[in-house]
């Protein structure tokens, strides 16, 4: 094997995989939603405070925090105060 075919073929290898690296995060993003699976996380509201913590005659006041998934991580996000 000569040595310009090897550095071919590790040239080649590099390439497909920095294309790998570079095409999984849409892959992901194509299929996840294909697959359907909803969870509570995905609810369109935010818990803020129990049934037995909410009293007629007090009012409340508490932060609204969120997680936030974006991309590879997930992050909690405040929102504000309620």
């Amino acid at each position: 094997m000569s040595r310009r075919a090897l550095l071919a073929g590790i040239a080649t290898g590099a390439g497909a995989a920095a294309a790998g690296t570079a095409l999984w995060p849409l892959a992901a993003a194509v299929v996840d939603p294909l697959l359907g699976k909803a969870s509570k996380e995905d609810a369109p509201w935010v818990d803020v405070a129990g049934e037995k913590e909410m009293r007629a005659d007090v009012p409340l006041k508490g932060t609204v925090r969120i997680a936030v998934r974006d991309g590879f991580f997930t992050t909690l996000v405040d929102l504000g105060a309620v």
